[in-house]
């Protein structure tokens, strides 16, 4: 019977409960956190204290990836990515190469220009993939550009992610 009262396991149902409920992730996290802690006996200044302390230098890269997924979830609800893949279908006009060629760019700036790593992808393929198949696309050359996109500027671009290589 102790199990059923166990903090942790108390916080992860809660914390379920609470992401099926359709509570914002963060917010459900930081509940079944403060709850875990004041059901095991500690104060909640103390819970808070913890839980910052915890998070330590890794709670900036949580909220820069939180953020990021927001701003990924606006793009596709408002249909800028339709509309971003009939810009490209214009300037691509049926050639396979310079479609190519267009996903490594944005690749690479999503690298250094704007740095959203890879959040890009899921925003952009998908309303591609009609055009990929009128052009017969083989799929692997595509992960090809988007692998040179990704990776390249790491290693021959000194700013954005590639400042890390410059020292």
């Amino acid at each position: 019977m102790a199990i059923l009262t166990n903090p942790v396991l108390v916080s992860v149902v809660i914390l379920v409960a609470l992401c099926l409920r359709r509570i914002n992730v963060l917010v459900a996290l930081l509940l079944a956190a403060l709850l875990a802690g004041v059901l095991s006996g500690m104060p909640l200044i103390k819970c808070m204290a913890i839980l910052v302390k915890g998070m330590g230098g890794n709670a900036e890269t949580a909220l820069s990836y939180i953020l990021l997924g927001t701003l990924a979830s606006a793009m596709a609800n408002t249909g800028i990515t339709e509309i971003l893949s009939h810009k490209i279908e214009k300037i691509v006009k049926g050639r396979k190469l310079m479609l190519l060629i267009i996903i490594a760019i944005v690749a690479c700036f999503s690298q250094n220009l704007i740095p959203v790593h890879i959040a890009f992808i899921p925003i952009l393929i998908p309303p591609l993939l009609g055009m990929m198949n009128e052009l017969q696309l083989d799929r692997r050359a595509v992960a090809c550009s988007l692998s040179f996109g990704l990776k390249a500027p790491y290693i021959s671009l000194p700013f954005g992610f590639g400042l890390i290589f410059t020292a």
